[in-house]
């Protein structure tokens, strides 16, 4: 009887952790006369993007994994706008996520860390122009569009990390990440990061916060972005619950 109760709790342990859960949203809304009710704050956008007129670049975002748990990462949605040009195609998306340098007073990243994942040209689960009441949604005279990428889970502990995602193209057009801050300096501490050999930064690891972007001097944000997965507890967690199963049992004969 005891096997099969913490077998049976095992498998709702298992069956809990197959449908994803949002983890992150930064899906926002512009306050104000409620005008502007979109899940992007309208404001600015950031190059995110490979092999289009830009050769490669990337805007992410933080992400908190809070202590006594660890996340499984499996989907990122997000909100772009995009230069289509004559003739631009898009072909998938790549991901990347780091964990962050533990050193407040250092670089987002610290130089030379490698990745805790990296996928390249993933095919997109949908990148679509949004509309509202039928209208196609536009931006600094661009589409608007939301895209969803899915990828294998990958497990994150307790801590902070920085991901992106960037839209890989046929060698025209361009692509960016809508901004979700509403133009708040939220401080050093949460904000976007940036990249690119074209614009800025020459390597990933030289990251640095969109605070410190030439072309948008003292203008710190998020971005549009929401993470997908599912939130795993510590294995000592997991062990303290099939530890007192037994006195559960006993308790309820």
């Amino acid at each position: 009887m005891r096997l099969i109760c913490i077998s049976a709790l095992l498998c709702c342990v298992a069956a809990a952790s197959a449908d994803a859960i949002l983890l992150q949203d930064n899906y926002l809304s512009k306050p104000g006369d409620g005008s502007w009710m979109m899940p992007y704050d309208g404001v600015s956008a950031n190059t995110s993007e490979r092999n289009t007129m830009v050769t490669a670049s990337w805007t992410g975002d933080d992400l908190f994994v809070p202590a006594g748990s660890e996340y499984q990462v499996s989907r990122i949605d997000w909100i772009g706008l995009v230069l289509n040009g004559p003739g631009g195609q898009w072909l998938g998306a790549d991901v990347v996520i780091y964990p962050a340098n533990p050193d407040h007073e250092g670089a987002p990243i610290a130089p030379g860390t490698l990745p805790v994942a990296q996928f390249s040209t993933l095919p997109m689960d949908s990148f679509a122009q949004r509309s509202t009441d039928g209208t196609p949604e536009t931006l600094l005279g661009m589409p608007v569009y939301e895209g969803q990428v899915s990828f294998e889970p990958v497990t994150l502990p307790a801590g902070r990390y920085f991901y992106a995602v960037r839209v890989v193209g046929n060698g025209r057009g361009r692509h960016y990440i809508a901004t979700a801050g509403n133009g708040v300096d939220f401080g050093a501490g949460h904000m976007g990061i940036t990249q690119s050999s074209m614009f800025f930064t020459p390597e990933w690891t030289d990251i640095s916060t969109v605070l410190d972007m030439p072309s948008k001097p003292n203008y710190a944000t998020d971005f549009a972005y929401r993470v997908w997965g599912n939130v795993i507890p510590e294995p000592a967690s997991l062990a303290l619950v099939l530890l007192g199963l037994p006195l559960m049992l006993r308790l309820r004969r």
